[in-house]
């Protein structure tokens, strides 16, 4: 009985299910928490501090409730296992590169958005002193790394382990692109999801995509608070963003490590979608147009 229920949890459509509950336990939180912060006059670091941790505590709760369910002890380490260094290695590499070489995507998508009338709520974070950006650094760069490729690139990954291995990354990586809220987002870290499947099947672990997602969340931070500002669209910087990105894809490409598949089952994904993982990317695809949306006349 026990191996039967671990092999639904670990199945596509287990995958699915994981992904709307953490999509209605995030909804309900931000709901209640929202009201709360409102309600008292909360305002600036400390809002911020407390509204990053809801999206943290719905993964967590949805992990924790699988290894209940799978008896296992309540960690992180099914997911976050030891790996060779080189693919810490790649993740950096990878990282810079989204950055530097894919960056002004989210700006394209921005500029989009507005000339088809709607508007761009991006969240502008008090990073105004040094306890500013050491408490952001750890709720927005640390926990989201952690986190979020625990989810994604552990729990979700591992369940689409019988589907064919690109539909399994475009399914992961769509699932991350939603879960942003963002359609100025949703290109970049649709292909950000994707590379980090990637690392994670070829290195068996979450691990190197938490370091590649600290670093690009922790470059955001740092860069305001000193104030440097890069020019995305600077052809040089592109272009140095590209060939670090064509570095990454011929080393992972080349990489001897076996990518740890069961035998493809037909339609494995469509089992992560139907039925119940179409409800938690109903819910981010309204959310995604509603913000494009709101305020817009």
């Amino acid at each position: 009985m026990s191996e039967e229920i671990t092999a639904k949890l670990t199945g596509a459509r287990a995958g699915g299910l994981c992904f709307t509950a953490m999509t209605c336990i995030f909804v309900i939180i931000s709901f209640i928490g929202q009201t709360i912060l409102t309600a008292a006059g909360c305002t600036g670091v400390l809002y911020y501090f407390i509204s990053s941790l809801f999206s943290i505590i719905s993964m967590f709760t949805v992990i924790t409730a699988v290894n209940f369910a799978r008896h296992e002890k309540l960690s992180l380490g099914r997911y976050m296992r030891k790996c060779s260094p080189r693919y810490a290695g790649y993740s950096v590499l990878f990282a810079a590169g989204m950055f530097l070489g894919l960056g002004f995507v989210n700006a394209l998508a921005a500029r989009l958005v507005i000339s088809l009338g709607g508007r761009v709520n991006g969240i502008e974070l008090p990073v105004e002193s040094p306890f500013a950006l050491i408490l952001f650094l750890f709720c927005y760069a640390f926990l989201p790394a952690i986190e979020e490729e625990a989810f994604f690139r552990g729990l979700i990954t591992e369940s689409l382990s019988r589907a064919k291995i690109v539909p399994a990354a475009f399914c992961s990586a769509a699932a991350f692109a939603l879960y942003h809220g963002s359609l100025t987002q949703l290109l970049y870290q649709f292909i950000y999801g994707v590379g980090l499947f990637f690392i994670a099947k070829k290195s068996g672990s979450a691990l190197p995509g938490a370091i590649a997602h600290f670093i690009n969340n922790a470059a955001v931070l740092v860069f305001s608070y000193v104030g440097i500002e890069i020019d995305l669209f600077n052809p040089f910087i592109i272009a140095g963003g590209v060939i670090l990105l064509a570095a990454f894809v011929w080393l992972i490409a080349r990489d001897k490590s076996d990518i740890k598949t069961e035998p493809a089952k037909k339609n494995e994904v469509s089992r992560f979608f139907v039925p119940f993982g179409a409800i938690g990317t109903a819910v981010f695809v309204v959310t995604m147009i509603a913000n494009a949306l709101q305020g817009a006349v």
